[in-house]
């Protein structure tokens, strides 16, 4: 694989990255303010529209795979897993930081792993559309 070819996929992983945040982000505010759900909630809620975006963000223009069934099923396990460790930080420091600082964080470090995880296994079974 050549450099540009990682270079354009971190590209793309970052936009498609930032945008799937942003919606985690804007959901779980949301939910927080106008539906009075507690901050595990509303990442939950923010989260499972953020996984949307991210599959089809990550499947069509990341990574330039189509979306069999075990792309899907190893995208939502890599989902699955990443949610458990934003979930288990939530849980550790929402009694010590501001809920928007906590979730802020939240959807920060997640990604690496991510991109990590995605790169190896997930969309190493089918390229090209």
């Amino acid at each position: 694989m050549t450099y540009s070819r990682v270079f354009k996929q971190l590209a793309w992983f970052a936009a498609v990255g930032v945008t799937a945040t942003l919606t985690h982000f804007a959901t779980a505010m949301f939910a927080l303010s106008y539906f009075a759900c507690s901050l595990l909630c509303a990442n939950l809620l923010g989260y499972c529209l953020a996984v949307a975006v991210s599959i089809f963000g990550h499947s069509y223009l990341t990574f330039r795979s189509r979306l069999t069934r075990q792309v899907v099923q190893r995208f939502l396990v890599v989902s699955l897993v990443t949610l458990l460790i934003s979930q288990g930080l939530l849980a550790s420091i929402q009694d010590m930081l501001p809920s928007y600082v906590a979730l802020a964080l939240a959807v920060v470090v997640i990604p690496a792993l991510t991109f990590v995880l995605n790169k190896l296994w997930v969309f190493t079974l089918v390229r090209g559309h």
